[in-house]
């Protein structure tokens, strides 16, 4: 059998194919009749939908002219009093201007103006922060502590609070968020609130006004504004500085080789350590003879585990070796175009731009709203406070913002996939990998800019019409909560959706990922790309498989070294230079961390789509070459195409 009739025989061509004689490959001279060597040859693919994006766009930035044309920025800025006023800007009886900052005064969430967030904390009577005497006078919720001859109001603090009358003074934040003082431990004011009611004979309410995860973000807000200096220098530049390290180790030889294996044998050690330790609790346990079965049990299930995940790899010792062969092969096409590691840095500026536009446009929408008056029922007493109201316009232009928050953003990670594909198919298509004359970044993006806008302005929309979908879901299931018609089945319900579109996105997301390689290579549009990457991906599904494993442990390697490192960074930056002046050490590692990680992962995305490119590459070049090769097999994956062969099917 010769080549063109194995090649043939093995593979289920699509009518796109036989359109092109790829059926009919006989010599690698015609690969050139289905691979896009010649960028003139390029058509603009999917043109409907850059159109449709950039009509978005268009409309995006009229929304945002007239937002901005009709809202005010100290309306989000400052908040409002008990009486609908302005912080900062309104008058008061007196014809002054009241004080900058809002603080509650009720456990409804009426606020007041002070001059300053309150330092201290205290629950004595002398220490309240009130309403106007006035106010308080005309509140029927708190006729029993108005004397009704003299009109003297009895300090009595703990009543004052709960007919809504007063709050006590509460530590908050010595950094205010915008120009609002936030209390620094709601938590623990909210189980004194509810312990005096209960003290008090009222029962049937229990307050709720923070909890643990509002507590942290309280604490890690005050962490961003003191601290962003140092956040921002060892999060970047930190990351930067120890990304480029890493990328730079892959160059010596056998390194990625000897991380991949180790970290694919740390799996069965890490189930046969968790099962070394149940053993050691069930030999030391005391307890009862249920709890002694149930780590017996487990040992055996870490231990099986185990033992399957060591037979497993050693089952699959080829393929793991091929796919890192593919890795290394990656690898290099980075480091022979050097141009694709600053691609990060466009991307950043991207994100940049976008939420230059958008988050001013938020904050100008938030600022739209009419203040109404509301009044809520807290432990029998009914209290008044000054909401917000919303029009449908203002709501339905929200979720417009939302979709373009979301399109926008998913499309610059899409362009940027079809740019890094086009580089490292173009590199692997080459014959002399070391004298790339026509590959470069800058004429990538050309083309992809050019002629794929409209496929990566497709496959992202997609994408976003799933997460607008899913915040939906979260909108809903919190709105129930809200007002009590939430339950456990709903609950289940709404977290069960969730779930499901988020392996949806996911799954969609890998499979865009493989079509803008299809697109990069062969110049299709994006529902023939995502077909033929869709056939492409159940022929050769455990070579798929295996090779995102070894990716996925390569990528995890390196976002552990970047970000473990930066936190070292930070604890040492700290403790010799901030010692005295710094405080929640954990939130500001946790600060660095978190932006070392989205940082990291923008270099680690470049490595990602490199492996991808070239399995992609390599899987199709088998394909119509066979065991015999062609020229553009990199040196790392040439001693293996007999093997591809033999199983990848």
């Amino acid at each position: 059998m010769n080549r063109g009739e194995d090649s043939s025989d093995r593979r289920n061509w699509s009518e796109y194919d036989r359109s092109q004689g790829c059926e009919q490959l006989l010599t690698a001279d015609t690969l050139t009749q289905c691979v896009l060597f010649d960028d003139s040859k390029r058509k603009v693919t999917d043109p409907f939908g850059g159109l449709m994006l950039l009509s978005m766009w268009a409309l995006f930035v009229y929304v945002a002219v007239i937002t901005i044309r009709d809202g005010d920025i100290k309306y989000v800025l400052y908040g409002r009093d008990y009486l609908g006023r302005l912080c900062g800007n309104d008058f008061d009886e007196a014809g002054e201007i009241l004080p900058p900052y809002w603080y509650p005064v009720d456990i409804a969430g009426g606020g007041i103006c002070l001059r300053s967030c309150p330092t201290t904390t205290s629950y004595n009577a002398s220490d309240l922060i009130c309403k106007d005497e006035a106010k308080i006078r005309s509140l029927e919720s708190c006729s029993e502590v108005v004397d009704g001859e003299s009109g003297l109001i009895m300090m009595d603090a703990d009543y004052l609070v709960l007919c809504g009358a007063c709050m006590y003074q509460l530590f908050s934040l010595d950094v205010p968020i915008l120009h609002y003082c936030l209390p620094e431990q709601p938590a623990d004011v909210e189980e004194y609130v509810n312990v005096v009611a209960g003290n008090l004979g009222i029962e049937d309410e229990i307050l709720q006004i923070g909890d643990y995860a509002y507590n942290f973000i309280m604490h890690f807000t005050r962490v961003l504004i003191v601290n962003w200096k140092v956040i921002m220098g060892v999060g970047v530049m930190g990351t930067i500085l120890l990304g480029f390290t890493f990328l730079l180790t892959l160059r010596i030889p056998g390194f990625l080789s000897c991380n991949i294996w180790l970290c694919t044998l740390l799996v069965p050690l890490t189930f046969a350590m968790a099962g070394y330790y149940c053993g050691m609790l069930l030999s030391d346990w005391k307890g009862h003879s249920d709890e002694k079965i149930a780590f017996q049990v487990s040992m055996y299930v870490l231990y099986a585990l185990s033992a399957a995940a060591l037979l497993l790899i050693i089952y699959l010792r080829r393929r793991i070796q091929v796919s890192i062969s593919i890795a290394n092969a990656a690898a290099r096409s980075v480091m022979d175009i050097p141009s694709t590691i600053f691609y990060p840095f466009i991307q950043i500026f991207g994100f940049m731009v976008l939420l230059a536009i958008w988050i001013p446009t938020i904050l100008f929408l938030a600022s739209t709203g009419d203040p109404e008056e509301r009044t809520s029922e807290y432990y029998g007493f009914q209290i008044s406070y000054i909401s917000i109201r919303y029009p449908d316009s203002t709501v339905y232009t929200f979720w417009f913002l939302l979709g373009v928050f979301f399109w926008t953003s998913e499309f610059i990670r899409a362009l940027s996939q079809v740019t890094l594909a086009i580089c490292f198919s173009k590199w692997y298509f080459s014959e002399n990998k070391r004298e790339l004359h026509n590959v470069s970044l800058k004429v990538a993006m050309s083309l992809a800019f050019h002629k794929h806008f409209g496929t990566a302005a497709v496959g992202s929309c997609f994408i976003s019409v799933l997460q607008i979908v899913r915040f939906l879901f979260i909108r809903i299931q919190r709105r129930l909560n809200h007002i009590g018609a939430g339950n456990r089945i709903s609950n289940i319900a709404c977290c069960c959706c969730q779930g499901c579109i988020f392996f949806l996105e996911r799954w969609l997301k890998f499979l865009s990922q493989n079509a803008f390689v299809e697109t990069a290579i062969f110049g299709f549009s994006y529902c023939r790309a995502s077909r033929e990457a869709y056939y492409l991906i159940n022929r050769h599904s455990q070579m798929m498989g295996i090779s995102g494993f070894v990716s996925d442990i390569s990528l995890l390697f390196g976002k552990v070294f970047v970000i473990s490192g930066c936190s070292f960074v930070s604890i040492l930056f700290l403790e010799e230079s901030f010692r005295d002046e710094l405080d929640y050490t954990i939130a500001v590692i946790v600060g660095v961390g978190i932006l070392s990680y989205f940082i990291i992962d923008m270099f680690a995305d470049v490595l990602d789509m490199a492996v991808c490119t070239v399995i992609l590459c390599f899987i199709a070049d088998e394909e119509m070459h066979g065991t015999d090769g062609s020229r553009f097999v990199p040196t790392e994956l040439v001693s293996y195409i007999k093997s591809i062969d033999r199983f990848g099917s």
